[in-house]
């Protein structure tokens, strides 16, 4: 069931001028998961130990931020190696938010690339996350729970230049890291003959936040068809999160990106897709007279197996609303 302010913010992003700003930002997030998804150093450090990239700050702002001239003087600082109290680039903003209240902590930024071969094709990465419920059910070690607000490009039928608007609340599977949840803007796009785009951007600059605790920078994937029918798929997360209420334990998982970074959907992707391989698999076991037959408990076994697990995880999760009683053993 959708909340109130979902149903408000639905009826209130077809209304002009928002729809066409919206759909502008929207075109502008998927312009710059191009260039994020396309770059190589120095906008992207790559980390010895793992596949992943880190996102080079100061190289970002100097390519996509609207810099002022106290910061390019910073920046040239810091390129000298002149040794200065300088403040955190995380606070900085290329676009003001909606909200009139000032946030009370700052946001740190987590921003990782990472990149696999999947064995799914473009279209069906396509279809999977611009279907809402899909999206959530591949995904559920990730996403809690997902809705989508409304449709502003693209009909029925294709996903070329079609753009959703959602809001969804993501998680790690633990009650000690808080929840993160935004409304977001996603837009999906061919970008040349079996190449395809889908980018998020948080659309906090139109309506305020459900929470001052996360927002989401241009993200996404950029998916290239392989000749073998699978996909080369190049996934970029870049987020600003409140760090302040993060248990000492899991702050380093966090501030690595390994809890919500690139590496993390992108395995999701990966086993999601193994997944279905497995359950499309036509397999046969013989029977005592040599006849081969179709498994179908070996089928639905899987099956029950992926629903276990999706239930586990949104009991972690729902332990942050519904209090457990502890019972005493008699």
């Amino acid at each position: 069931m959708q909340r109130a302010s979902d149903l408000i913010f639905g009826f209130s992003i077809f209304a002009e001028p928002m729809k066409t700003e919206i759909i502008e930002h929207a075109r502008l997030a998927m312009d710059e998961l191009v260039k994020l998804g396309t770059a190589g150093h120095p906008l992207w450090q790559p980390q010895p130990k793992d596949r992943f990239d880190i996102l080079n700050q100061i190289e970002y702002l100097r390519q996509f931020g609207e810099v002022d001239t106290a910061l390019r003087e910073i920046v040239k600082l810091i390129e000298v190696g002149e040794p200065q109290n300088l403040p955190s680039f995380d606070t900085y903003q290329t676009e003001q938010p909606a909200s009139k209240e000032t946030p009370t902590v700052a946001l740190q930024t987590e921003a990782s690339r990472d990149m696999a071969f999947i064995n799914m094709s473009p279209i069906s990465i396509v279809e999977l996350l611009m279907d809402v419920n899909e999206w959530s059910s591949a995904f559920y070690n990730i996403v809690s729970k997902a809705t989508l607000v409304g449709t502003l490009l693209g009909g029925e039928r294709g996903y070329d230049d079609k753009l959703h608007v959602m809001s969804a609340e993501i998680h790690l599977p633990t009650t000690t890291v808080p929840t993160r949840e935004c409304y977001f803007g996603r837009f999906s796009k061919q970008l040349s003959h079996n190449v395809w785009g889908v980018v998020d951007i948080s659309l906090e600059k139109f309506i305020p936040s459900p929470t001052s605790n996360f927002l989401k920078r241009p993200s996404g994937c950029l998916i290239s068809g392989m000749p073998n029918g699978h996909s080369k798929v190049a996934w970029v997360e870049h987020v600003e999160a409140d760090h302040s209420h993060l248990d000492n334990y899991f702050k380093p998982l966090v501030t690595s990106t390994l809890a919500f970074g690139a590496s993390r959907w992108l395995n999701s992707l990966n086993r999601y897709g193994e997944w279905l391989q497995t359950l499309k698999a036509t397999t046969f076991v013989a029977d005592e007279g040599g006849t081969y037959v179709f498994c179908t408990l070996y089928f639905n076994l899987f099956k029950v197996f992926h629903y276990m697990t999706l239930h586990l995880c949104f009991f972690l999760i729902s332990s942050f609303v519904f209090s457990f009683v502890y019972v005493k053993s008699i």
